[in-house]
């Protein structure tokens, strides 16, 4: 860090155990650059964080050795990370980024800098607390709206309708941008940025961001949901769940990643867990390894046999092709609970199967 004019800080912002926004992975680093920063050096923060994270602690962290005056002899800036786990590399050259600095000049150093790297649109903001604000809004849009579409999807149950068959119908019209329910939202960014939102909102006095606190209420129930639909499937086999083999087929937080942080799979395997369930995994990207207590299978046939349900938590492209006659033939039993909605319906009913899919009449 001496020796080096430029630093960028690309570190964890997660939430503790209250569902806080943890920023100690950035404070710690920026106590450190109070120290060994050499003066004229430039900040550069790509970590997710609150609107004015940095002008309100950053800088005060940086400054407190009383070497570095801001806008003196050192300077910052955000540019947060807008990057899809799974598809990196092609965001990195397809996905506009936004950049803000201290100042205006600050801003367009820090542009020249990207332009050198990225051949994507940079997009110009006023100040870094409204950079870290578009963040915030793009992710909490989609939390938001993934929990409406899941409520949704509850009641469309219940009359018989199918849900995906609606949002396919409604993203023809022109400004209807389509979200997909399932058995909850996870990873390092949807619920921690709702949370972030809310922990702000707080700290400003507000009493609550209703609509924020609601959608991650309904997403965090969706695992619940899931074990509901399990139960009333056994209930139809004249089953109990107790000492039934039951397969989690992806626990991954999100299709096509190695990830587990906040995974809905978590909960959904704790209630089986307390439901006595004899409980087996199968993911592509977790095998021979100890996830949530329970050592994954390595191999999908092996897992499958002798299985009475087997519960859909992650449509890795793994699963899309699964056919149902081929899990009806291998099966003790029949019953599938497809929290991601990607085995047809009607062809698991040809096949013999109990399914029960997220937003779909039984089947």
């Amino acid at each position: 860090v001496p020796n080096s004019d430029l630093v960028l800080l690309s570190l964890p912002t997660p939430m503790d155990k209250n569902n806080v926004p943890d920023y100690s992975s950035l404070r710690n680093a920026a106590s450190k650059l109070s120290e060994i920063l050499s003066p004229n050096s430039l900040v550069i923060v790509e970590s997710t964080i609150e609107p004015g994270f940095i002008e309100d602690e950053m800088v005060s962290i940086i400054s407190k050795s009383g070497r570095l005056k801001i806008e003196e002899n050192f300077f910052i800036g955000v540019c947060p990370e807008n990057a899809n786990p799974g598809e990196i590399l092609h965001d990195f050259t397809n996905l506009p980024r936004l950049i803000a600095g201290i100042n205006n000049d600050v801003t367009k150093i820090i542009k020249m800098i990207y332009n050198f790297v990225f051949p994507v649109e940079l997009v110009e903001m006023p100040n870094c607390k409204t950079a870290s604000a578009v963040k915030l809004t793009t992710n909490v849009f989609r939390d938001i709206n993934i929990a409406f579409v899941s409520e949704l999807s509850l009641m469309f149950e219940k009359l018989g309708i199918d849900t995906i068959k609606v949002l396919e119908a409604a993203k023809k019209k022109y400004n209807f941008q389509v979200h997909y329910p399932g058995s909850g939202v996870g990873g390092p960014c949807l619920p921690v940025n709702s949370y972030q939102m809310i922990n702000l909102a707080k700290t400003w006095g507000l009493e609550t961001l209703q609509m924020v606190e609601i959608g991650r209420k309904i997403n965090e129930s969706m695992s619940e949901h899931v074990i509901e639909l399990l139960k009333d499937a056994f209930k139809e086999k004249g089953m109990n769940i107790e000492n039934s083999n039951i397969l989690v087929l992806g626990v991954a937080y999100k299709p096509n990643v190695r990830g587990l942080q906040l995974s809905p799979a978590e909960s959904i395997i704790s209630s089986l867990k307390d439901l006595k369930a004899n409980i087996s995994i199968y993911d592509p990207f977790f095998k021979n390894e100890l996830v949530f207590g329970i050592n994954t299978e390595s191999e999908f046939l092996s897992a499958v046999l002798e299985s009475d349900a087997i519960v859909i938590v992650t449509a890795h492209k793994e699963f899309h092709d699964i056919d149902p006659e081929f899990l009806k033939s291998k099966m003790r039993s029949s019953i599938i609970i497809d929290s991601q909605r990607i085995i047809n319906q009607h062809s698991a009913k040809r096949a013999g199967l109990i399914y029960r899919g997220i937003g779909c009449e039984k089947v």
